[in-house]
């Protein structure tokens, strides 16, 4: 028994030396970081990007896009931003030759997201300026083509899940608590949206597409 306790102990000596030393590498960051709260709204345009399908052309449709925001500041210039979001995307289809309303026809493809955007945020020494870029992982919660008072859905046809790549720039303005923040970026889909398992070969979006568009930000930031 006695052997038996020493060699525990002697087992754990090292172990808590190894937490001690991992404890003093990130005390410095976790106390000089800061940690904001936020929320934040606004528009959305876009489109799909990539193979149009025959005698066809994506054109641009605005949604609203509303949801949260968590940054964890690691000093005056860099923040990690975590910001879920709900987000009205897709893009009108435009089938035919003749531009002209009356021959037509105009389907509207509505592509509803919770979208979890990963960003890097950096701040301009002016301390009103700052510049993002980042990932977007999108998860569509609802999709449908209407056309002439008719909806199909089409979820069958998409990924699980849209990767994208974000970068854009915007303006810190002090309120006391808290801050406000108007923000522009660009996204661009990096993986093809289409699942390309559908049958249907007449469906108007089974070519390849990636998303893509601007958005259009303000929202509300208080500091912890």
């Amino acid at each position: 028994m006695e052997l038996m306790y020493k060699t525990v102990k002697w087992n754990k000596v090292p172990c808590m030396k190894h937490l001690y030393f991992l404890a003093i590498l990130v005390f410095p960051l976790i106390s000089s970081a800061q940690i904001s709260l936020g929320i934040t709204a606004g528009t959305n345009t876009g489109k799909f990007g990539g193979v149009e399908p025959p005698d066809a052309s994506y054109t641009s449709r605005t949604g609203i896009n509303f949801g949260g925001t968590i940054a964890y500041r690691f000093n005056k210039d860099i923040s990690l931003t975590l910001q879920p979001m709900y987000s009205q995307r897709g893009s009108n289809i435009e089938l035919g030759e003749d531009t002209r309303w009356d021959s037509l026809k105009v389907y509207q493809t509505k592509i509803d997201f919770l979208t979890i955007p990963l960003f890097v945020r950096v701040d301009a020494d002016n301390g009103v300026t700052y510049f993002i870029s980042g990932l977007e992982f999108g998860i569509p919660l609802s999709a449908e083509v209407s056309h002439d008072g008719k909806n199909k859905d089409i979820s069958d046809l998409l990924n699980n899940i849209d990767i994208l790549a974000s970068v854009g720039m915007g303006f810190r303005f002090s309120l006391g608590k808290p801050d406000l923040l108007i923000e522009f970026r660009y996204y661009q889909g990096l993986i093809n949206f289409n699942s390309g398992n559908s049958e249907d070969q007449g469906n108007i979006i089974f070519e390849d597409f990636k998303n893509s568009g601007f958005q259009l930000m303000t929202g509300l930031e208080w500091e912890l």
